[in-house]
């Protein structure tokens, strides 16, 4: 049985099961006792809702235990739950958001002509978004929108002769300005990191996106510079001179002193931060570090720069955002490679065993098998890796060109190289469906695969132009190029005659 209620349902607490009944019950949202019967019914089988054990024909007969199975009363009643259990998810999240249901509430007020109960209503909603501490799209809106109330208020209420009326105005049309600015530049500059972030690894253009074309158009630099310089609150002013000095660090990409400013401003600011401005600010220091060149003209070790953000990252919890307590697996899987490139073997294990149980929980398994894996590979005992990589369900494992570039080194390394042609085979014709993978993820994954090819017909024929070949390819951009040319080197040293 696949019905929607189904799945809404599975996601339901025990106190939420309680407060849906409760729901039920009320004759303002039911009016159906046969509904709540159905509700009582299917309860029975929560949580799993086991298809084996439950059928429309034992609901039926719980539901109207003297009348025959019908299959379309059923499927009405399936689908009037379903109404009310999405009406129900709408009354507790509305109830959640206490500032923004204030602004329904002014609404019908303005509707009734009850102004005064508008003025004291705009009074109590901005005392408490004074209080506030998280300056996000939330936040930014609930004020313009009161702000928008407070200026239509005062329009009709108020004598527009005098000086009092005319300042009062102006000063809340003008807060309410700045308010639309905030938003729009903060959000903006967040999709626009999102965008960067995300385009190194999936096909995105930035000819045809609207947002970097934004960018090309518009001072941002000028209009941070102004925004910082007008608001007379601290924290306020704080999101965007770390606007700013993110802007900076990534638009002058050569000057490393901007992202030193940029990681100095939030260290010493982060007590001023709530969580999703800490994490979003990590997230481009990280970005930052990972696209410095191994031999930056500097002298400044990125790489270890990076490993101590991961270590800092982790220690502080950091991590931690949204409606859950999970490490990304993003995050999980490039501190685990970072810190085996490294060579921090036992902090890597001390990693492995303290983090992944707060992966999400039916990734857990696969990510272990995986980060085993990764570490026997790098001590050198491929046999071990071997036998993890195996344990992994490919079919669920969101790491597959990771996977398949772990798998075909560790054949490579075992002579295993009928193995490795057949992984080949598999591995191109992935790159050829994948349609999410950038082209430049594609091209570093193709120049990877025909160097161990090449170095494969090298290693059973010795031909010098499969070496030359090899060579070229280790001049591209490609997946594990340390890797690939340290074996390249070997070369000479041993041959294999057949496969």
């Amino acid at each position: 049985m696949r019905y929607k209620v189904i799945e809404i349902l599975k996601t339901f607490s025990e106190k939420e099961l309680k407060q849906f009944d409760a729901f039920l019950l009320s004759p303002f949202f039911n009016e159906s006792q046969k509904l709540r019967r159905f509700y009582t019914a299917l309860l029975r089988y929560y949580p799993d809702f086991d298809p084996v054990n439950m059928s429309e024909e034992k609901l039926s007969l719980e539901v109207n235990p003297n009348l025959p199975y019908n299959k379309s009363t059923i499927k009405t009643l399936f689908f009037e739950l379903a109404n009310s259990a999405e009406e129900f998810l709408k009354i507790i999240n509305f109830q959640s958001k206490e500032t923004a249901s204030e602004d329904y509430l002014r609404e019908e007020l303005f509707k009734r002509k009850l102004f005064k109960l508008i003025e004291a209503n705009t009074e109590k909603v901005m005392k408490d978004l004074d209080c506030e501490k998280e300056y996000n799209f939330e936040y930014f809106y609930n004020r313009f929108r009161a702000l928008t109330d407070m200026c239509n208020s005062h329009k009709i209420n108020r004598q527009k002769s005098n000086q009092d009326y005319i300042s009062d105005y102006n000063e809340m049309f003008c807060e309410r300005a700045k308010c639309l600015t905030y938003l729009f530049m903060n959000e903006l500059l967040i999709q626009r990191n999102t965008f960067l972030t995300v385009k190194n690894t999936f096909k995105i253009s930035e000819e045809n996106n609207f947002i970097f074309k934004l960018f090309e158009k518009i001072d941002f630099v000028g209009m941070l510079d102004f925004i910082i310089s007008e608001t007379d609150n601290a924290s306020y002013s704080l999101i965007f001179e770390l606007q700013l000095a993110n802007y900076k660090a990534f638009s002058d990409f050569e000057n490393e002193i901007h992202y030193h400013e940029y990681k100095k401003l939030l260290i010493r600011n982060i007590h001023h931060l709530n969580k999703e401005d800490i994490h979003t600010n990590f997230i481009m220091l990280i970005r930052y570090c990972i696209m410095k060149p191994g031999g930056n003209k500097s002298g400044f070790d990125f790489r270890a720069e990076l490993f101590g953000i991961y270590k800092y990252i982790l220690s502080k919890n950091y991590y931690y955002i949204g409606v859950h307590d999970f490490i990304p697996i993003e995050l999980y899987r490039i501190v685990l490679k970072l810190s085996l490139e490294l060579k921090k073997f036992n902090w890597t294990l001390k990693f492995i065993k303290e983090f992944n149980p707060k992966l999400i929980p039916d990734k857990r398994e696969n990510m272990y098998n995986y980060s085993l894996a990764e570490y026997y590979f790098h001590k050198k005992r491929f046999d071990d890796a071997m036998r993890y990589f195996h344990r992994i369900e490919l079919n669920h494992f969101i790491l597959r060109v990771d996977l398949k570039n772990l798998m075909l080194m560790t054949y490579y390394e075992l002579d295993l190289y009928e193995n490795a042609i057949s992984l080949i085979d598999s591995y191109k014709h992935f790159l050829s469906n994948s349609t999410m993978l950038s082209d430049a993820e594609k091209r570093k994954c193709k120049n990877f695969i025909l160097t161990v090819q090449n170095m494969i017909k090298y290693k059973i024929s010795a031909k010098s132009a499969s070496k030359f070949s090899i060579k070229k390819n280790l001049s591209g951009d490609m997946h594990n190029k340390v890797w690939a040319g340290e074996k390249f080197l070997m070369l000479d040293d041993r041959f294999i005659r057949s496969a």
